[in-house]
């Protein structure tokens, strides 16, 4: 069977019979990138519920390692009461749900993983869906990225943080956070607050919004749990100050 591969950020999404567009170039010379994979997967044992015992499982199971090990993957978390098993080679990994294997692979190795599966017979492959790309590299690399990206991470900020009102303000890791998702590059094995929490772009930006704040560009208050506030100076505050902001 020919198996669709589906670039969701590159329009359009579908072709025009209404079908989902086959729109990744798989020839293409992709080097060292990772890709964010979702391999869509027909089992129709699971899809029936009631045929999903533990034979159908063992099955399951079996093909799924069969069509990995084939291609040097190895089984590194099995199925559990609950979760389905990880493969992983080397920093590509996959969770296997019995609908869609998902997870960050080489982009080189995608179209081999998704022909392999065809030889499945507990299951099928109907097409694979691409989202980000996820690039290999050490933070040292990130933050010069980062570095020069200083300018747009700026104009945001700024931008995010303007209100018509002197007493109104954010909590700057609200705009931190909102900021790093506009510029964060996904990295292999790299979380970087994607889910919630801290993250390597969220604190570079935190100090960017420090030195908006010691130039005068931001405003600055603290509220009552002690969280740092702040908003863009109005027009007034930027005559008053001489500064520009776009």
């Amino acid at each position: 069977m020919k198996i669709k591969y589906h670039d969701n950020l590159n329009p359009p999404e579908r072709a025009l019979d209404g079908s989902l567009s086959d729109n990744w170039d798989r020839a293409a010379a992709y080097g060292n990138e990772y890709v964010n994979a979702h391999f869509r997967i027909d089992t129709p044992a699971y899809d029936e519920k009631k045929n999903w015992d533990e034979q159908h499982i063992a099955e399951f199971d079996a093909d799924c390692r069969a069509a990995f090990e084939k291609l040097g993957w190895e089984v590194t978390s099995p199925r559990r009461s609950g979760s389905c098993a990880t493969v992983r080679k080397g920093k590509s990994s996959l969770y296997l749900h019995p609908q869609d294997f998902s997870g960050e692979v080489l982009k080189a190795e995608v179209v081999s993983i998704a022909e392999t599966l065809t030889a499945a017979e507990s299951f099928s492959i109907q097409w694979v869906d691409l989202y980000e790309t996820v690039y290999d590299m050490t933070d040292e690399t990130y933050y010069a990225y980062l570095n020069g990206q200083t300018e747009r991470i700026r104009a945001e900020v700024l931008k995010k943080s303007m209100t018509t009102q002197r007493t109104r303000f954010y909590r700057d890791y609200d705009i931190a956070c909102h900021v790093a998702s506009i510029v964060r590059l996904r990295r292999i094995g790299e979380d970087d607050g994607r889910y919630g929490g801290a993250g390597k772009t969220a604190n570079y930006i935190i100090r960017v919004i420090d030195r908006l704040i010691a130039e005068g560009y931001l405003a600055s208050t603290m509220s009552r749990n002690g969280s740092r506030l702040i908003r863009t100076i109005n027009k007034t505050e930027q005559k008053q100050k001489k500064l520009y902001v776009a």
